[in-house]
């Protein structure tokens, strides 16, 4: 790979578009008419993930913390597929989306952060393309790999990889600087043509 780092992260991004919508068929196999409420939960966690890394300054001021979140999404996954029922797929979701809501702004800085030479709104558009994708061929991508594997297993390997592969990733995530509060101004960060290049600085500041 050429941009070993970034391809990473896309990977991790699409995993996370197949993940989001992939629980459709889990969720109608296992709690038939009452599988929106975890579906439900899901996008609950991830809302109130993302406002706790822009509360909370300290939720996002190493470059670990990412892989730190990306390993609480995998240990969801193990969590649903080692223990069985209603509650525990409602709670498992619950959890996998504010997994998913901490890690999410520190994967869009550490795509922009990653060193390479593509501009930074190309690297957004493949960002939301990959995602995109993701969720897209989540339900078929799931639905077929429980024709061959329980559904109890697919969980607890794809967190184990989950978790495996962010650990892994965190000595070649790159290092980065705290924005100084003045700088996180909404009239000052959008006031010229590359705010682009400081949208980011959101998610540290706060």
């Amino acid at each position: 790979m050429k941009y070993p780092l970034f391809n990473l992260i896309l990977l991790i991004s699409f995993l996370h578009g197949v993940f989001a919508s992939g629980f459709i068929p889990i969720l109608h196999d296992k709690l038939g008419d009452q599988a929106s409420w975890p579906f439900a939960l899901y996008f609950v966690g991830m809302l109130l993930g993302q406002l706790m890394i822009y509360w909370f300054g300290k939720l996002s001021q190493h470059r670990a913390l990412f892989a730190v979140y990306e390993i609480l999404f995998g240990a969801s996954l193990i969590y649903m597929g080692f223990f069985s029922g209603q509650w525990v797929l409602t709670f498992g979701r619950g959890w996998e989306g504010l997994a998913a809501g901490l890690a999410t702004p520190l994967l869009f800085t550490h795509l922009i952060l990653a060193p390479n030479n593509i501009e930074n709104k190309t690297k957004i558009v493949r960002y939301n393309a990959v995602f995109a994708m993701g969720y897209v061929l989540g339900p078929v991508f799931v639905k077929l790999t429980l024709l061959r594997f329980e559904i109890q297993a697919f969980l607890l390997v794809s967190g184990l990889i989950f978790m495996a592969l962010n650990l892994a990733l965190i000595p070649v995530l790159p290092e980065f600087e705290v924005v100084p509060e003045e700088d996180l101004k909404l009239s000052k960060l959008f006031g010229n043509i590359s705010w682009f290049d400081k949208f980011y600085s959101l998610f540290y500041g706060k």
